[in-house]
């Protein structure tokens, strides 16, 4: 007997930045997908990353809001070195 897919569930995900001195500087939040339920063969065949993309930047289109993109390999030389 074939198993059927399920929807994907998702959450929220809250996190409080905080500057040098300890304190909030501000909060954030970030609506994720629980991936990790998914059974390859059955919720998915094969994963479409670009369709991801364009599905992310028309949502961000139609509700104005900002898209920030930063080089992950070179996120190190943004940071400040105190030593």
């Amino acid at each position: 007997m074939l198993e059927e897919s399920q929807p994907i569930g998702v959450k929220w995900v809250f996190k409080k930045k905080m500057n040098a001195k300890g304190e909030i500087e501000r909060y954030k939040a970030r609506f994720v997908l629980k991936g990790y339920k998914q059974k390859e063969g059955i919720d998915y065949h094969e994963v479409l990353a670009p369709v991801i993309i364009g599905l992310l930047i028309s949502q961000a289109a139609k509700f104005k809001w900002p898209i920030f993109q930063m080089d992950v390999k070179s996120a190190f030389l943004n940071d400040v070195v105190e030593e």
